[in-house]
């Protein structure tokens, strides 16, 4: 890993297969260092070291990533968890409990079906007086010129 880091940023020997090997094997062996590790300090340095090498693989670096983010979140603890176990001699108590009286609830009007509702008296029909007509107004006489509407007369 160390020859294969001291090969230059910009060089054709970082897109070859072998390089992409040796990167892969050293992501993976970290990966299994961190795994085998009890100390959390040296799990977090081996998956920082991954995560941050720009030489690994995206998919390797994300689980690195993503493994971190889960040893920062807080572990939940079993114990504070609540639990649906009841022993028996608590259902045989909560089965003896009396059950209080059922509270008085207001009578409701019972609900009949609606009938339908009478219909409204028809409108009356309206007799309106018809509208006045203008009268005709005289011809002038013309020629072919026609009026123009907006003249006043």
């Amino acid at each position: 890993m160390q020859k294969v880091s001291a090969i230059p940023e910009g060089s054709n020997l970082r897109q070859s297969q072998d390089f992409k090997a040796i990167q892969d094997a050293w992501a993976d062996a970290l990966f299994d260092k961190a795994v085998a590790t009890q100390d959390t300090a040296e799990k977090r340095s081996a998956l920082d070291r991954i995560a941050s090498s720009p030489s690994v693989d995206p998919a390797r670096r994300k689980r690195a990533a993503d493994e971190i983010e889960a040893m920062q979140r807080p572990a939940v603890n079993v114990a504070d968890l609540p639990s649906d176990d009841i022993t028996i001699e608590q259902k045989a108590v909560e089965a003896a409990r009396p059950t209080p009286a059922p509270t008085p609830v207001a009578a409701t009007p019972a609900v009949t079906p609606h009938a339908p509702a009478p219909k409204p008296p028809a409108p009356k029909p309206v007799t309106a007086a018809p509208k006045p007509t203008p009268a005709p107004k005289p011809d002038k006489g013309g020629a072919l010129v026609r009026k123009n509407p907006f003249d006043d007369e």
